[in-house]
């Protein structure tokens, strides 16, 4: 019997959250773990540039839609390798909803890709992988 029962693992589509998948699907040697694929929008706000008038409500079911996209690809991986898993679309800050999700008790891992940020870019921006390794109080797995 493994360590790890239930996992929930962060994808955002990129190449890094992909191979966070595939690194789950490794995990699974028994077959007795239980995983959660999460996708978390984060809403955009209205915004004026130069461009006009942005209404970010009417972003947000296009940014569901592609997170279903998301979420289904990354089923389909597990699924191949036989591993049943859920899938949960959240809305919010990222790092914040997938830390709420695993600090829920529910969860004894969290595994997140990490997007290679440069510094700059980690400062402006953030990172998503670093908020859940400072915030969430089950071990995290970082893959890139």
């Amino acid at each position: 019997m493994g360590a790890f029962k239930r996992v929930i693992v962060g994808v955002d589509g990129s190449e890094n959250s992909l191979r966070a998948v595939e690194t789950v699907k490794k995990l699974l040697g028994n077959g007795d773990l239980a995983v959660t694929l999460v996708h978390v929008v984060q809403p955009v706000f209205d915004t004026v540039g130069a461009y006009g008038h942005i209404d970010g409500a009417s972003l947000l079911p296009m940014q569901e839609e592609r997170g279903r996209t998301i979420l289904s690809d990354a089923k389909g991986i597990l699924e191949k390798a036989g591993v049943a898993c859920e899938t949960q679309l959240v809305i919010g800050g990222r790092g914040e909803e997938i830390c709420n999700l695993a600090n829920s008790g529910e969860y004894d891992l969290v595994v997140v890709g990490r997007r290679g940020l440069n510094r700059i870019e980690e400062l402006l921006l953030g990172s998503v992988s670093s908020y859940v390794v400072r915030h969430s109080r089950v071990p995290v797995m970082v893959v890139q």
